[in-house]
């Protein structure tokens, strides 16, 4: 009988601790590869982002906002997308601008994004769309069809285990490593709609006038 109970006592601390060593070779890899890049910028493979800016903007905040020197920010919802930071900042000649944009936003989730970045950088100019979410009244609330995640944009890292934890980040660091991930390169043309959505929010008399009109916006 006491052999049995030390054979038990044995492989339960070896399952213990198997899935102790899983669980760390799991975060370190999130950890590692980062595929938001909330700790670092990457380097060991061409940097990428992905288009949910709920969980992209804090990389962009914690990464490239103060050792990129950007003086200008651009906040606000998906219609201001279309604002390519290069041309916002030669028109306002305010400095490197950064777009910090997203869809579908309240406005809670846009103060906090402007709060957080305002902590980590040193701006001078924010340029903010106001659309008719902020007509609502209750500017408090997060949009209840999208998850924030909040533990992206505290200071401590001890909360981040939803993100080193996460099978979806797993994914998206295969994908990095093996140079299969179809996420965007250009960080200015992230999230960047119009070219391809203009037929969705505006009706033309001819093709010619459509036509001419895309034409102009690739001028933009």
């Amino acid at each position: 009988m006491l052999k049995y109970r030390h054979n038990y006592k044995y492989h339960a601390v070896l399952i213990i601790l198997i899935s102790v060593l899983f669980v760390l070779f799991f975060a370190g890899f999130n950890y590692i590869v980062d595929p938001l890049q909330i700790y670092r910028k990457q380097s060991f493979v061409a940097p990428r982002f992905y288009s949910d800016q709920r969980f992209q903007n804090a990389g962009k905040i914690n990464s490239y906002l103060s050792s990129d020197k950007y003086e200008t920010l651009i906040i606000g919802h998906s219609q201001v997308d279309n604002f390519i930071p290069s041309k916002v900042q030669n028109f306002l000649n305010s400095g490197k601008a950064l777009k910090l944009t997203i869809d579908g936003s309240t406005p809670r989730e846009q103060y906090l994004m402007v709060s957080k970045a305002l902590e980590k950088g040193k701006i001078n100019t924010v340029l903010w769309g106001v659309g008719l979410n902020f007509r609502e009244s209750t500017p408090f609330r997060y949009n209840k069809n999208q998850f924030f995640p909040d533990y992206l944009y505290t200071e401590s890292n001890f909360d981040d285990h939803p993100y080193l934890l996460s099978l979806d980040i797993f994914n998206f660091s295969v994908d990095l490593l093996r140079d299969k991930s179809a996420w965007e390169t250009d960080l200015e043309m992230l999230n960047y709609w119009m070219p391809n959505q203009v037929k969705n929010y505006a009706s033309f008399s001819s093709e010619k006038k459509l036509s001419d009109l895309q034409k102009q916006l690739l001028k933009c």
